[in-house]
């Protein structure tokens, strides 16, 4: 009986030895490899603004005048003036837009009124009030093109690069239709005429 006590606990220890010597084993098979860092953003600089608004003097025809807008700030162009006062008569602004940033920017959203949409006051009688402003709202044209004369559009079609070709020359005319058949007994004044252009990140 104590010979047989003996040898299983002989065993036992070998079974333990056995155990430590593949747990050394397989500790010694084995390795932690560790990656460490910091990351950090910086903003690039996002820059579309505009520049050098002024009267196209060769675009004026007829007895048509104007001033040309103002820049308040860098995206403000306001308090432009035009004076059309017969058929034919047109006067066009121009005005750069211009990305001095380092993101690639596309014309994302334009908001022009359409022409019908405009506010005409006229400053006759009442009689002949309404006549005036009717006459002149079914004769005026308005429109936003670029320098080749292609009518801007959003959605993207409108792109600023952050090289050689970051600036656009843009066209703002009005104009009163050549083939109109009559113009108002007196003055009728133009209101409505805001555009909103939204520039945001191209692909």
């Amino acid at each position: 009986m104590e010979k047989n006590r003996g040898v299983k606990v002989v065993a036992v220890i070998a079974l333990i030895v056995a155990v430590v010597g593949l747990t050394i084993a397989y500790a010694s098979l084995s390795v932690t490899l560790n990656i460490t860092g910091s990351a950090k953003v910086t903003p690039a600089n996002w820059d579309v603004e505009f520049e050098n608004p002024a009267v196209d003097e060769e675009s004026k025809i007829g007895g048509a005048d104007g001033t040309a807008p103002t820049l308040e700030g860098k995206t403000t162009l306001k308090d432009f003036q035009i004076t059309l006062t017969k058929p034919g008569d047109s006067i066009t602004f121009t005005f750069d837009v211009v990305n001095k940033g380092d993101i690639k920017a596309k014309l994302s959203t334009l908001t022009m009124p359409e022409v019908s949409a405009l506010t005409y006051e006229g400053t006759a009688l009442e009689a002949q009030k309404t006549t005036d402003e009717n006459t002149v709202k079914e004769n005026i044209e308005y429109k936003l093109t670029d320098e080749s004369g292609s009518e801007i559009t959003d959605g993207g079609t409108l792109v600023l690069d952050t090289d050689s070709n970051q600036r656009k020359k843009m066209k703002l005319t009005m104009t009163y239709k050549s083939t109109a058949q009559s113009i108002p007994s007196a003055a009728v004044n133009i209101s409505g005429l805001d555009i909103s252009m939204i520039f945001e990140q191209a692909d």
